[in-house]
């Protein structure tokens, strides 16, 4: 295998930085404040800290997505084991 040519980790970097971290950044960013992209786009973004987390997690129907998530993950592993031996 040859060496790897400098300009191409470098785009690589700018293109992973560009298309990845800076979305990610940006949700996370984003998550803690009360930003509505449909609502008027001038008027600037509150940060609410933890407050939509707190809201999230009292969510009835996170609640019940998550314990759905959990049975079907369990309920999953143990088919595909039985189905491997």
């Amino acid at each position: 295998m040859g060496a790897v040519c400098p300009s191409t980790a470098v785009s690589t970097a700018i293109s992973f930085a560009i298309f990845h971290t800076f979305p990610v950044l940006t949700g996370v960013f984003y998550s803690f404040t009360n930003y509505n992209l449909l609502r008027n786009l001038r008027s600037p973004a509150k940060i609410t800290f933890f407050q939509n987390y707190v809201k999230l997690l009292k969510d009835p129907y996170f609640q019940q997505s998550i314990w759905n998530t959990v049975k079907f993950t369990i309920f999953a592993v143990i088919f595909e084991m039985l189905i491997g031996f």
